[in-house]
Parts: C-alpha cells; sequence; structure tokens
C-alpha cells in the first residue's frame, strides 16, 4: 500500500510537514541574518596610513569612513527589523510546505545580498542615484519577498487561528508600508536623489504612527459599542 501511492507520488501531510521543519527553517533563516549581519562590518577598515602618523591625518582618515558608518548602522538597524518581522511571521505558523519555503529562499537571498547594496552606499554620496538604487531596490525586494511570504501563509491556511487579530493586521500593515516607503524612496531618486533618504524615513515614521492610531481606534470602537452605557 505504502509503495503503491509513493509510486503515484503522493505524500501524506504528516511526513510533509517533517520534510518542511519549521523549526529547520527558522534556524537556516536565523544563520543566514547572523552571517549577514557580521560580513557588513568588513566595509569598515582601519585607515591605511604609516603607524607614525600624526594624528590629525589619523582623524581625517577616520573621518572619511563616515558614510561607511551611516551605511553599517544603517542596515544593521534595518536587517535587525527584518529577523524580528521574519521571527514574527514565524511565530504564527503552524508549519511550512513546499511552495512557502520557496518564498522563505527568495527573502534569504535578498537578505544576503544585504552586505554589497550596504558597500554601494557607503562607496558613493547620498546623492548618487545608483547606489541609492541599488541600496533601495534591495529593501523593496525583502519587502516584497516579506510580504508574499505572509500573505501566502495566510491564504494557504498556514496560520494559527488569531489571539489577537488587532497585533496581526499592524503586522501586515507594517510590511506593506515599508513597501510603499521603498517605492517612494525609488521614485524620488528618479526626481532628486539627495531627498531619497529622507522620503524614506518620513513615510516610515508616519505610516507606524498612522497604523498604531487607526488599530487603536478600530479596537476602541467594539469597546464602546459593548459598553452598557452606549445607546
Amino acid at each position: 500500500m505504502v509503495n503503491q501511492r509513493l509510486e503515484a507520488g503522493t505524500v501524506d501531510t504528516p511526513v510533509d510537514h517533517a520534510l518542511w521543519s519549521t523549526t529547520r527553517t527558522e534556524t537556516l533563516s536565523d544563520g543566514v541574518f547572523a552571517i549577514v549581519m557580521t560580513l557588513i562590518v568588513l566595509e569598515l577598515k582601519v585607515p591605511d596610513l604609516p603607524r607614525d602618523a600624526p594624528a590629525a591625518e589619523v582623524w581625517r582618515g577616520f573621518r572619511e569612513l563616515g558614510p561607511i558608518f551611516f551605511s553599517y548602522f544603517l542596515t544593521f538597524a534595518l536587517a535587525g527589523a527584518f529577523w524580528f518581522w521574519h521571527h514574527r511571521a514565524f511565530h504564527e505558523l503552524t508549519h511550512v510546505d513546499g511552495p512557502l519555503f520557496a518564498l522563505n529562499l527568495a527573502f534569504l537571498s535578498f537578505v544576503s545580498l544585504l552586505p554589497f547594496s550596504t558597500a554601494m552606499l557607503g562607496a558613493f554620496k547620498l546623492r548618487q542615484p545608483v547606489s541609492l538604487a541599488c541600496y533601495f531596490g534591495n529593501l523593496l525586494a525583502l519587502a516584497l519577498a516579506l510580504t508574499a511570504f505572509w500573505f501566502y501563509a495566510g491564504r494557504s491556511g498556514l496560520l494559527k487561528p488569531p489571539r489577537d487579530a488587532a497585533s496581526r493586521r499592524r503586522f501586515t500593515f507594517i510590511l506593506l508600508a515599508h513597501v510603499m516607503a521603498s517605492v517612494a524612496a525609488l521614485v524620488t531618486i528618479a526626481v532628486e536623489p539627495s531627498h531619497a533618504m529622507n522620503v524614506y524615513a518620513t513615510l516610515l515614521v508616519l505610516g507606524n504612527v498612522v497604523i498604531r492610531r487607526a488599530i487603536r481606534s478600530t479596537t476602541r470602537r467594539p469597546e464602546r459599542d459593548q459598553s452598557p452605557h452606549a445607546s
């Protein structure tokens, strides 16, 4: 019986769950994040100066590392945010199937590109359109891949029953806000590259504020409707 089912190419659901292990998939993801968040610091190199270089020259060489420090800390913070959102998504999963595993691999491939796009950002001024497009394109790909992961999991019945529907909605809107902020930054590059970083940061901050207020108002309304004093 088992041989007939194997020849037919069918596998029971429990076997599928064991094959696409949620724990091993998340462990792989954590390992990729750990390596990437370590690699981005390698762009920071000690200034190539003689050992007896005067303090003024050392200080000048250190200041020249400013853009690289900026790109490092920015990417480290964003990578940490994406790791948290990825962990948040996995916390809601019941199991992983083949398409979800493929979406996760696509997401990790863009995570692995972060050292390159970070190096591009730090190597040029913040008004260089090519390096900015490379960086924000990488962020957009990350946001789109994680959003696709999340929506596929929801539509395929791979999510646990929601214990906090408002928190789940807020998480969805946060992912969408990051997509929109990345798109807006890329559009801004075509108009005025020096404003792209400000547009990205502003939209992310405003988006989070709007999302929190909107979710808070929607959760308070049912409480007012259920109040014994409500008319």
